[in-house]
């Protein structure tokens, strides 16, 4: 019997160490917050409209500020982004530097334990003017999930969850919007390295591991696709596919994801001006990102037949 017990607090500890070894991705990872707003029909039931979208993602870009490495976090979109903040991890917190700031402030703390009490930063606005404030939040408790065969610690925190290695339920930055009446707030989907841990249209963390990013292309309209001096023939087409760059530079890389936001193809240190490619998918709509040596990147829609 006493071994028994040994065995089970030794499997419990370890179970409890590896929900702990998550870190924060600093590379190939995007995070899409939801935003809408609601109302109520007449048997009560919450009626959603106004549905909009802030994405970030970070790309391994690191950068130094006041002698500290940072990893850059930016707003993006499929077709730009722009420079949000840095983010830095040390023991399990969290720490962020809004973009016009000089003072990093604490975001998360994955190693808080259950009563304790953090001050972090809170992020609220528009893509047009954001605000920031600290916050005190409460640790109410703490326990371990499965995500993608892998247990991470995972806080529950003023009502949300603190997820390692993820960020939180109601969104990267924990956007609250004091000052709108029946609101609603969520990260939608969360990925790193190509494949998605955290997707609320999939039952949430539980259900993931599945590949493919976030979908950065919603809310993307038609004349909003770049065009730059990038040829792409023949367009519609059956599969195959010649890209052909006109100016001085050359292609670096080139993804192929589809309509659901996942990268079905990716190719890399392409060093050329001309690629042949056949998309392998399925008919439909495709986009295909591609990335020069000087780094600009554009987007192109294809239609396979």
């Amino acid at each position: 019997m006493k071994n028994l017990i040994l065995l089970t607090l030794i499997l419990l500890l370890n179970l409890t160490l590896t929900a702990q070894t998550n870190t924060f991705p600093t590379t190939d990872a995007i995070w899409v917050n939801r935003f809408q707003n609601y109302n109520h029909n007449d048997a009560g039931n919450q009626i959603f409209y106004n549905e909009r979208f802030t994405k970030y993602c970070v790309n391994g870009v690191d950068t130094t500020i006041n002698s500290i490495i940072y990893t850059e976090v930016n707003k993006c979109s499929a077709i730009n982004s722009n420079y949000h903040g840095a983010i830095r991890e040390d023991l399990g917190k969290i720490y962020f530097m809004p973009a016009d700031s000089t003072s990093e402030f604490l975001l998360y703390d994955f190693a808080a334990n259950v009563g304790e009490t953090i001050d972090i930063l809170i992020q609220s606005g528009s893509d047009s003017a954001v605000s920031y404030w600290i916050n005190s939040v409460s640790i109410d408790a703490v326990d371990s999930i499965m995500v993608n065969n892998q247990l991470r610690r995972r806080l529950t925190v003023d009502a949300n969850y603190w997820i390692e290695g993820i960020g939180c339920t109601s969104g990267l930055f924990m956007e609250p919007h004091y000052f709108q009446s029946n609101y609603s707030l969520d990260l939608y989907c969360m990925s790193s390295d190509g494949t998605n841990l955290y997707d609320v249209t999939n039952g949430g963390p539980n259900q993931q591991g599945v590949g493919g990013a976030c979908d950065l292309y919603l809310t993307i309209n038609d004349n909003e696709i770049l065009t730059n001096s990038i040829s792409i023939f023949p367009n519609p087409t059956a599969g195959k596919v010649m890209v052909e760059l006109s100016n001085q530079q050359n292609l670096k890389q080139v993804r192929i994801i589809n309509s659901q936001g996942q990268i079905i193809q990716r190719l890399k240190n392409l060093n050329n001006k001309y690629l042949d490619l056949e998309i392998t998918g399925a008919a439909g709509i495709y986009f295909m990102e591609i990335y020069t040596e000087d780094n600009n990147k554009t987007v192109q829609k294809i239609v396979k037949q």
